[in-house]
């Protein structure tokens, strides 16, 4: 792709960025950098379309030469000193380049300057050309890492700029929410079709964005109820300078499914973007937003591996039982596609704490590239209710509480959703040039953990237990392991202590289920083991490793236990007083037991949040307040 296509599709998401995503309110400014650093626009205050069209007209008219990244930070601090708060502090630089740097101060000298000031550095890799130190930048002054591959699948330049807003404006029901982000090839003369949906948490204004490369489109909208919005209706404008057609609906959108139609009329295919944003339709509340973070960002261990976090919330309240889907751009495109893995919040694998609204996946498939830099990859996360089960949980499992208190949720039974549609990007990873990959043909990972192996049922008069367990996957929580080894002992340290010696539960064993061949990832797996009784009040200890097909084998799993007991005599037997006493004395016992449960649980949870925070040597992540929430948009694209 050559540059001026580059700093024409720049232009085209700056433009989206300044007319429709920036918040009123906000103060924005423009630095242009090349060889030299020049402010093309003061910090302004963003009040309405004036300003925003002042900003717009700011825009370079075309790209420079050289690369001075150095010189577009010290500017970008000038400029944000000479703002309404007469500080640098708490501003933002969004930072977007195509080039390695060649002209000094160099990053390295600046970035001292930048956390002497408190300045947070967002950066976005314009083409794997982009300098390498730019994800370390946005690392050490806090700030978000972004990529653009340039593929003919990739959305992370319009997702990159309108992160930088929604990430940190997440509870500003005058934010826009992404719903829809995504790349088609448009075969000539034919029309591509789609839909969206608008959900009862969303809708108060809601803007359809369609870019093409060549060509106008042409767009077809069609509500739910069935008014068409097309070419000539008032909503309906084309911006020719940036090769859009926007349709806006400034007032509350009907809720429900709505479909478009994009015809390509060129003589050639072209590749069509499709975004589609809508504001909460309540003023008190953001409505449904998914969000997503990365255990890291800058990818050191070998061979490589990252968690991906998705966290899908109304407000405080979870939602639960969504299809969340995370999509990995990679190096190479034309030989390396993007992959897609699911995400889970099952409480299993990369996931601490089940129905918490966190969905949460590992990432393994690194493929080992010919970069101009280092290696990048950029995350998309998407959410839906295809399967029909998302429902908003009444009750706030995770995160700290807010201020005002009556927010909180109250207890009850799970909303259903209903058909919804949510996008965010997880912005970049990079990998180190040191990270070794695995040899072709090789399998490096292991299943991962079982974590929540129990007993759901017992029958002492056919001597079965039956276990349940979610499934794991062959590499970490991923894909499915080749079998299961699945073993118990009548005490605690048997199987604890010695899982390799023993008892082995066979499929000559299993009444019901097969332990040689696994579920997928993340479906319940159960099955019903016939044992030999030990007689009258044996207790059975269970524990289960899942192994793939090469012999790695997952950690051993948390231990179940069950006691195999006869059912109490329904005539003669025990006298009621005794009766009386058994029951009194177990109840007490669980008392015991129960206290004890509630110290293991309340430190486990803590445990749990511990290692979620610092899974894959992860800083903690913190949503911290911005005392001066200027943002300043600094750009350079090479010739």
């Amino acid at each position: 792709m050559s540059s001026m296509n580059r700093f024409d599709l720049m232009i085209q998401a700056s433009v989206k960025y300044i007319r429709y995503t920036v918040v009123d309110g906000m103060y924005l400014g423009i630095v242009d950098f090349s060889t030299t650093a020049s402010t093309l626009a003061p910090m302004t205050l963003i009040d309405g379309t004036d300003s925003r069209e002042q900003l717009v007209a700011a825009l370079p008219p075309a790209p420079g030469g050289g690369t001075c990244i150095g010189c577009g930070l010290l500017e970008g601090i000038d400029v944000l000193e000479a703002g309404p708060g007469a500080t640098a502090a708490g501003g933002i630089l969004f930072l977007v380049t195509d080039g390695e740097e060649n002209v000094e101060p160099s990053i390295k000298n600046v970035t001292g300057v930048l956390l002497e000031k408190e300045v947070v550095v967002d950066t976005l890799a314009f083409s794997a050309s982009a300098d390498d130190q730019l994800t370390d930048l946005s690392q050490q002054t806090n700030g978000l890492s972004f990529y653009y591959s340039e593929s003919t699948e990739s959305t992370g330049l319009h997702d990159a700029f309108s992160a930088t807003i929604t990430t940190r404006v997440c509870t500003d029901s005058e934010t826009s929410i992404q719903l829809i982000s995504y790349k088609n090839s448009v075969t000539a003369t034919t029309e591509h079709s789609d839909y969206v949906f608008i959900d009862s948490t969303i809708g108060g204004g809601t803007t359809f964005f369609f870019f093409w490369q060549t060509a106008e489109v042409e767009v077809t909208l069609v509500s739910p109820s069935g008014t068409t919005i097309t070419k000539g209706s008032p909503e309906y404008k084309v911006e020719n300078a940036t090769k859009t057609v926007v349709i806006e609906i400034e007032s509350q959108t009907e809720v429900g499914r709505w479909e478009y139609t994009v015809l390509n009329p060129s003589a050639s295919d072209q590749i069509i973007e499709v975004s589609i944003e809508s504001k909460s339709s309540d003023p008190n509340s953001p409505g449904i937003q998914l969000t997503t973070t990365l255990s890291n960002t800058l990818i050191t261990q070998s061979p490589p591996m990252v968690a991906i976090y998705a966290n899908l919330f109304n407000g405080y309240s979870p939602v639960t039982g969504a299809t969340v889907t995370a999509i990995i751009d990679r190096p190479e495109p034309t030989l390396n596609p993007p992959v897609e893995i699911p995400l889970f919040d099952n409480g299993v694998g990369a996931d601490i704490t089940k129905n918490d609204g966190v969905y949460s996946g590992y990432f393994v498939d690194f493929v080992q590239a010919t970069c101009p830099t280092s290696c990048r990859y950029s995350v998309q996360v998407k959410a839906d209710d295809k399967d029909g089960n998302a429902a908003i949980s009444t009750s706030s499992q995770s995160g700290a509480y807010p201020i005002d208190l009556s927010v909180l949720p109250t207890p009850g039974d799970p909303s259903p959703v209903g058909d919804f549609n949510r996008v965010s990007t997880g912005g970049a990873l990079q990998v180190n040039d040191s990270v070794e990959y695995a040899p072709p043909g090789s399998d490096l990972f292991s299943p991962g953990r079982i974590s929540d192996l129990k007993v759901v049922a017992t029958s002492y008069e056919d001597e079965v237990i039956v276990l349940q367990w979610t499934a794991t996957g062959d590499d970490l929580d991923q894909g499915t392991a080749h079998h299961y080894d699945l073993r118990y002992a009548t005490t605690f340290s048997g199987v604890f202590d010695s899982f390799e010696t023993a008892s082995n539960i066979t499929d000559d064993d299993v009444i019901d289920g097969n332990l040689t061949s696994p579920l997928t990832a993340s479906r319940t797996e159960t099955m019903s083991v016939l044992l030999e009784s030990l007689g009258t009040g044996t207790t059975y200890y269970f524990a289960i490793k899942a192994i793939d097909e090469v012999g790695n084998e997952g950690a051993i799993s948390n231990i179940a236990q069950s006691t195999l007991v006869p059912p109490l005599p329904v005539e003669g037997g025990l006298e009621t007083w005794e009766i009386v006493l058994i029951a009194l004395g177990c109840v007490l016992a669980t008392g015991i037991i129960i206290v004890v449960a509630v110290g293991t649980v309340s430190h486990y949870k803590k445990s749990a949040h511990s290692n979620k925070v610092q899974t894959m040597e992860a800083a903690e992540t913190k949503k911290s307040g911005i005392d001066n929430p200027q943002t300043i948009q600094v750009e350079d694209l090479e010739q």
